[in-house]
This record gives C-alpha cells, sequence and structure tokens, in this order.
C-alpha cells in the first residue's frame, strides 16, 4: 500500500477548509442572495467576516506545510557520531540527501546495547515524527566476555530487536522500519584502542560480531522488516570478511571513517529508494518550491503549493 502520512492529510483538510471559508465570505460579499449565511443576517452589509480566523486557518496550513517528516536514527556511538562532519558522518550525508524533504534527526547513544535502547524507544516515539526508523545496534551487544558490562546474549539481542520492532509497529504501523546489521571490525586496531585507553584487553572479535550481523538479518526475515547487510555493503555478496578493506573502513577497529561512512550513507540510501520508492530522494517533492518556481505574483500562495 502506498504510505500517506498524516500531515499530508492535514494539510488537505486545512486546505479544504480554508477554501470553503473563502467561499463562504465571498458570496456572502457578492450576492447576497445566494450567502450561506443570509438565515443569520437581516442586513448582508452587516455582515463581517472573522478575518482573525481566515488569518490563523491559512497560518495552520503553511505551518503545516513546512513541518516535515522524519528519519529517526536509532543506535549506538556509531549513530552518534554520524554528524561528525571531520568524517564525512553518514547521518549528515543522509539529511544533506534529503534537505527540504524530510528531517533527520538523531537518536544515538554511545556503549548502548539494545536491553537499554528498548525501553527509550516510546519516549522516543512520543517526541518524534518518524515516516522512517533505522535500528542500528549489535557492536555493543556483542563485546565479550560474557561478563562485559555491555554484552547481551545473543538470544536476548534477538528478543530485544523483536521489542523495538513491536513497539514501533504498536504505535503506528505505517512508520517504516529498516535494520542495520553490526558492521564488521578490525581486531589489530581495536586492540590498540583497548590497551590505549584504559589498559584493556580486547573485548570484540570478527566471528562473535558476524554472529550478531546473521541474528539481525534473520530478524529481519521473521519480523518482515527490511536489513542493511553491511557486511554485504562492505565485502559483495555473501559478505565473505576481508580484514585489510575492513581496516580501510574504519577510524579505530570499530568506527567509521570517512570512506566506511561514506559506503554506509550510500548504502543507506540506496537501500531506502529500494524498498519504498517514494522515499527515493531524488524523486521526492522539496516542501516548498525552487526559487526560480516561485510565481512573484501570487505571494505568500506560491510559496505553498508544491
Amino acid at each position: 500500500m502506498r504510505h500517506y502520512h498524516k500531515s499530508s492529510l492535514l494539510i488537505g483538510t486545512l486546505l479544504a477548509t480554508l477554501s470553503a471559508l473563502e467561499t463562504v465570505f465571498a458570496t456572502s460579499f457578492l450576492d447576497p442572495s445566494q450567502s450561506a449565511l443570509r438565515g443569520a443576517y437581516n442586513d448582508p452589509l452587516s455582515f463581517q467576516p472573522d478575518l482573525c480566523s481566515m488569518d490563523t486557518a491559512r497560518a495552520t496550513v503553511e505551518a503545516a506545510k513546512l513541518q516535515l517528516d522524519q528519519i529517526v536514527l536509532l543506535g549506538d556511538s556509531i549513530t552518534e557520531y554520524s554528524f561528525d562532519a571531520t568524517k564525512k558522518g553518514w547521518g549528515a550525508a543522509l539529511q544533506h540527501a534529503y534537505s527540504r524533504r524530510l528531517d533527520v534527526v538523531l537518536r544515538g547513544y554511545s556503549g548502548y546495547n539494545t536491553e537499554w535502547a528498548k525501553h527509550l524507544v516510546r519516549p522516543i516515539l512520543s517526541t518524534t515524527r518518524p515516516r522512517l526508523i533505522t535500528i542500528f545496534f549489535g557492536a555493543n551487544d556483542a563485546a565479550i566476555p560474557s561478563t562485559h558490562l555491555q554484552h547481551v546474549p545473543l538470544t536476548s539481542y534477538i528478543s530485544n530487536l523483536q521489542s523495538i520492532v513491536s513497539t514501533i509497529r504498536s504505535h503506528d504501523p505505517a512508520i517504516r522500519v529498516l535494520l542495520i546489521t553490526p558492521p564488521p571490525l578490525h581486531e589489530g586496531d581495536w586492540n590498540k584502542r583497548c590497551a590505549a585507553t584504559d589498559g584493556r584487553d580486547l573485548d570484540r572479535n570478527v566471528k562473535v560480531t558476524r554472529s550478531y550481523a546473521d541474528a539481525c538479518k534473520e530478524v529481519g526475515r521473521t519480523e518482515g522488516v527490511p536489513v542493511l547487510d553491511l557486511w554485504e555493503a562492505a565485502f559483495g555478496l555473501g559478505g565473505s570478511y576481508d580484514g585489510d578493506h575492513a581496516q580501510s573502513l574504519l577510524a579505530d577497529g570499530l568506527h567509521f571513517n570517512s570512506k566506511g561512512n561514506t559506503l554506509l550513507a550510500d548504502s543507506l540510501l540506496k537501500k531506502i529508494a529500494q524498498e519504498w520508492p517514494d522515499m527515493d530522494q531524488a524523486k521526492m517533492k522539496v516542501s516548498v518550491p525552487w526559487y526560480r518556481e516561485i510565481d512573484q505574483g501570487n505571494l505568500p500562495a506560491s510559496l505553498f503549493m508544491t
């Protein structure tokens, strides 16, 4: 089914109401015999339209036109850092692509796993207007050993992802959901980061992280949710691990560098367009017209006619 968001319906209703009001006022002045309000006034010339109400209605229409739907990015540090301009953050790239079409809202929490994040979903939903939510967890859930503060057992990771999806769907079934697998890592570089940060031992490895990525894809299959597989995005069909290539995408063995962020942004835009053609940023209408399309003789109305 084609997706129509509530804001579009609201704008249509408001426009229809405003048009009806203007018609009533016009007929009252131009043809008193046809006035829809003639029974309420013995003298049509004494009728004074409520211009304040008309102005309020028009202002409401204009505000609704400029209030954009949102793409909400929910995840851990890889999401929180996604607006880092020094590394060509993938979230910033997404916002640039959807400029004047959709707002991209950052809800990334460094260090978080699904066990903690699942409790934030309802408050996030109540304070945002998502058309799409990306769910990007697993890098911390996959921490080892099992006594690690961030570690979440694989079975719990699966059930937590299912819970997050269920919460979103129960809030509004029209919201699109996209799962993103935890990305590949580079053990050597991450080991150096661990040692340099607080002298701890290596707390993640490729094999375990890959098992969480596979579990994320399985949740997508069982829940009917599209999944962006970052292993295939990085290594091609099948996602066979390549350490040298993984290293070239990562700043510290875990978080993306500029090259990795560009790969993720490009892959995400392609996946969104593939799954939801009406969200293909290249084909979406802008919220207000390009400056060359503005009818200078019909201001401000022509600004709200896209």
